[in-house]
């Protein structure tokens, strides 16, 4: 009787989260840690409009950025958040970026990357992040971040910030750009980001308790049923 019950149990649970337990086709963001193309330590790359190199998977809409195999005297000398490269928006002046991903109509995801600045000028470096669908051009997410507190040291610290936000795809096709805001247009003004991910949303423990205890009712009721 016990492994009838757990067993009826598990298959409802399965049912009722089964949405958010059937992995999402797409979702594929690349090089969302600009790793490629491969700087050697200490240099950058500059990238305008129509010249992005092979494996950069960004298309550069406005202005210019660059990658850089971080630190990089004397303009930023801490180290990157994760691997050894990041992505200034602002190369030579203000820049935007973007990349479509493919993603599953009605399935939520999470947009997550870290943000630090520039901080050779000094001042506070701001950028825009968007989210929408290719296909109708409608907004799925809109943000802003700004930041002032990176420093070339001594000691030099990045002090990374992360940004995280959910938003559920409309479309097959998704849209996500950085655009660069800062009042300062220079090539140091920029907001410096690395880490860039999207994944799928993971529900939350208070819907799994739901679906527990909406499981275990409806098998107590069973047992009810069957006991009278």
């Amino acid at each position: 009787m016990r492994v009838r019950c757990y067993s009826f149990i598990v298959l409802l649970v399965s049912i009722i989260l089964g949405t958010a337990a059937t992995p999402a086709r797409g979702a594929t963001l690349l090089n969302g840690g600009f790793e490629t193309p491969l700087q050697t330590l200490g240099n950058y790359l500059l990238i305008t409009p129509g010249n992005e190199p092979v494996g950069f998977d960004w298309i550069v809409v406005s202005g210019d950025v660059d990658i850089s195999h971080l630190p990089v005297t004397p303009y930023v000398e801490y180290a990157a958040y994760e691997g050894v490269q990041a992505l200034d928006l602002n190369g030579n002046t203000n820049g935007t970026i973007r990349q479509d991903f493919a993603t599953q109509p009605g399935q939520a995801y999470l947009l997550s990357f870290a943000y630090a600045d520039n901080p050779f000028a000094g001042g506070t470096s701001t950028a825009s992040v968007a989210v929408t669908d290719v296909g109708t051009s409608g907004v799925l997410l809109s943000g802003n971040v700004s930041h002032s507190t990176s420093t070339n040291g001594p000691p030099p610290s990045a002090d990374w910030q992360i940004f995280e936000s959910y938003f559920t795809a409309t479309g097959p096709l998704t849209r996500l750009t950085f655009a660069s805001t800062s009042p300062d247009v220079s090539p140091s003004g920029g907001i410096v980001i690395d880490a860039v991910a999207v994944s799928l949303a993971v529900p939350e423990p208070a819907t799994f308790g739901l679906a527990l205890v909406a499981a275990g009712g409806l098998t107590l009721a069973r047992i009810g049923q069957r006991k009278r």
